[in-house]
């Protein structure tokens, strides 16, 4: 607060007067008010120690009969050195735990000289003193003591000029300070204890809090008094009352035990106190909630000299969600080996598959390379492209079903009649009916069912449900499909004769891979994901789908049900899609595919269908023929090496000299971003592999429609 230059009008012995004391004649001591201060102050000691500074400041004023009176206290490892006024009376009291710097204060010049010490108008010295609300014109300062150490005053200040202090106020004022030093003393113990407890407390609470944080908890067990003495954790999972958490008998425990395990663990709790052996038990115990949660309990008797015993303490875990985990990673490990089992078999029967059409494809081909015969050669070519057709077919689905489950299927709907689907579905599974010898029934109400569908995908679920029924349905058997209106609902059912469905698979009949019947010398085929294709389909239309069987041998019905829509005059349902019809010959194509294989039996194809077509195997060398071949249409491969379809597309549609080109992206990914990629890229169309010709010839007339020379 003060600067040297504030200093430099006066030192500290001009403003001290402490010789006055023994000068001034001195006033009568009043004994009896002093006794009665003392006994106040010694009841106040008694009763309530942190009064005492206060009581003492009260004390020193009505005394020393001064203006303002208190109790400085010096703080030397606080975060400043100084001494705190922790108790004021008369015109300071507002002052209460105000400071003073150590350095530069009265009290200060005081425990310097560890002697009372009077001054007069200090705030020639100590300027700052001129804030406090009233003049110091003298203040008397006594030092008090702990362990020999001055640690604070006592001081009383006279604000008149008129007022003088004396022996008698010093020897007063000294005779309080012994109470100072004790209620110093006493806090300090005090204060000290507080700590400890509050130390005690916190890691009480903190193991407290880390027990019940493990679901632990602690106990012991009285022997000989038959008391338990349980922590908060232990009453919780044993929901026993506070008092026997203090101190109750061992049954009151054993009570919460479920019953097929109480027995078992009294045993072992006799068995570990007479053998001396840690004790260890596991067992199920009922808390507030009636609930039964497994613990896991351990401890070790202590005995006496004489070897009684006398004390079992231990503890209790709950180990519940530690067993629900093992159960969880049991059940995951039970459900990993499954699908692993799963996975095993789809990959068999996938290869299976595959090689069914593929045999007969490679016989086909050397039919046709050693047969002279025409006829036969025509057979051989039928029976390829019917084995090709199972082929796709396979791909198709296991591409589907991925696409369906990862929701990256978008559907088309539009105002269709379900006759139409299913005529369309139906015409695509007469082949294998017809080869099967079934019989095929279909009914039809009066008036049209329809729904707002996806054309495409609704055939596909009709289609695969037809599949389904004629594979497994034995040569010779009955399928019937029936459409109806029922309600609000479009119902479609596919019942079959067939092998039926084991009531312990209807469930699973839907599920990914499922099939009915995997034994060596079945001959239906599939890969088993038919049905979940199917099930995902209807349900994305809004729809449900259901299995119902008798039992083995007995057939089975499906039964769709879709939301039905009603039929608007003025915009009528379509009956089934325009059919393509052949394209005038003489059209320029390019094909690019690094696929020589694949792009030379394209170009054989299109050369049957009478276009003028130029082969590229890369990028580059696709992107020369555009400029010397200036074809009308291009079929490129996205997959090319180095530089891929889209790059090629980009440089196509930036050349000027191929304005008005046709670009078709041609790959193997046919998802729904796969096509909206081709547009971005500057693709017109999107042709998924294997290309059916009827696909490509109906692209080629769309096409010659589409040119001004067409």
């Amino acid at each position: 607060m003060g600067t040297a230059a504030a200093r430099a009008a006066a030192t500290v012995d001009d403003v001290l007067i402490t010789a006055e004391l023994g000068r001034r004649p001195a006033r009568a001591p009043d004994h009896a008010a002093e006794s009665r201060a003392l006994v106040e102050l010694a009841t106040a000691m008694a009763e309530s120690p942190r009064g005492v500074f206060q009581k003492l400041a009260d004390t020193a004023l009505a005394l020393c009969r001064a203006g303002s009176a208190g109790v400085s206290v010096w703080e030397p490892d606080g975060p400043a050195d100084v001494f705190r006024w922790q108790a004021t009376a008369g015109d300071y009291a507002p002052y209460l735990g105000g400071t003073m710097p150590r350095g530069f204060s009265p009290c200060g010049a005081v425990l310097d000289r560890n002697a009372t010490q009077l001054m007069a108008d200090p705030v020639r010295f100590y300027p700052y003193i001129a804030d406090l609300c009233s003049p110091v014109r003298e203040v008397l300062l006594v030092p008090f003591h702990q362990a020999g150490a001055a640690v604070g005053t006592v001081w009383v200040v006279a604000h008149s000029a008129d007022q003088h202090f004396d022996a008698e106020d010093a020897r007063l004022v000294t005779s309080l300070t012994r109470f100072a030093g004790a209620a110093v003393q006493t806090l300090n113990r005090i204060e000290a204890a507080e700590r400890a407890e509050a130390a005690r407390q916190d890691a009480q609470t903190r193991l407290e809090a880390t027990l019940a944080a493990g679901e632990v908890a602690t106990w012991t067990w009285d022997v000989a008094a038959d008391r338990v003495v349980a922590d908060r954790n232990l009453a919780r999972m044993f929901a026993v009352s506070d008092a026997d958490a203090r101190g109750g008998p061992i049954a009151s425990y054993l009570r919460a035990i479920h019953p097929d395990d109480r027995a078992p663990t009294e045993q072992l709790i006799r068995g570990a106190i007479e053998s001396g052996q840690p004790y260890e038990a596991r067992y199920r115990v009922r808390g507030a909630g009636g609930e039964y949660r497994t613990v896991v309990a351990r401890g070790k008797a202590e005995y006496g000299p004489g070897g009684a015993p006398t004390r079992l303490p231990g503890v209790v875990v709950d180990v519940s969600q530690q067993e629900k985990a093992e159960q969880a990673l049991r059940r995951l490990a039970a459900d990993l080996s499954e699908a692993g089992r799963q996975k095993d078999e789809f990959l068999a029967t996938l290869a299976h598959e595959l090689r069914n059409p593929l045999a007969p494809i490679r016989n086909g081909l050397q039919v046709i390379r050693l047969s002279p015969d025409r006829a036969t050669r025509a057979g051989a070519l039928e029976m390829m492209e019917r084995q090709l057709g199972q082929l796709v077919r396979l791909v198709d689905d296991l591409l589907d079903v991925t696409r369906v489950t990862t929701g990256k299927v978008t559907l088309r709907p539009e105002r269709v009649t379900v006759r139409s689907l299913l005529a369309a579905a139906v015409e695509a599974n007469r082949p294998l009916v017809e080869q099967a010898g079934h019989e095929l029934a279909v009914r039809l109400p009066e008036r049209p069912v329809v729904v707002d569908a996806d054309p495409t995908r609704l055939t596909q679920v009709f289609t695969n449900l037809l599949n389904n029924a004629a594979k497994y349905t034995p040569a010779g058997g009955r399928i019937e499909a029936s459409v109806a209106r029922e309600g609000g609902e479009a119902v479609v059912r596919v019942a079959d004769s067939g092998v039926g469905i084991p009531a312990e698979l209807l469930p699973k009949v839907f599920d990914m891979f499922v099939q009915v019947g995997q034994s060596l010398d079945r001959s239906q085929g599939g890969l088993g994901i038919g049905l979940t294709l199917v099930r995902k389909l209807v349900e994305m239309h809004g729809g449900t789908v259901a299995a119902e069987s008798p039992g083995e041998g007995r057939g089975s019905t499906f039964v769709v049900r879709l939301p039905a829509a009603e039929e608007s005059p003025n915009a009528p349902p379509r009956d089934a899609p325009p059919g393509a019809t052949a394209p005038p010959p003489g059209r320029r194509v390019l094909v690019v595919d690094d696929n020589r294989d694949a792009a030379d039996s394209l170009t054989m194809l299109l050369e049957l269908q009478g276009y003028e077509v130029r082969t590229a195997y890369t990028g580059p060398t696709g992107l020369d023929a555009a400029r010397e071949f200036r074809p009308d249409v291009a079929l490129l491969d996205i997959g090319l090496p180095g530089m891929n379809g889209y790059e090629v597309a980009g440089q196509l549609r930036r050349d000027r000299a191929a304005g008005g080109l046709f670009l078709a992206a041609l790959t193997g990914w046919g998802s729904d971003g796969d096509r909206k990629r081709a547009a971005e890229a500057g693709f017109d169309a999107h042709l998924t592999k294997p290309v059916e010709l009827a696909a490509l010839q109906g692209l080629m007339a769309e096409i010659a429609r589409q040119s001004p020379h067409g």
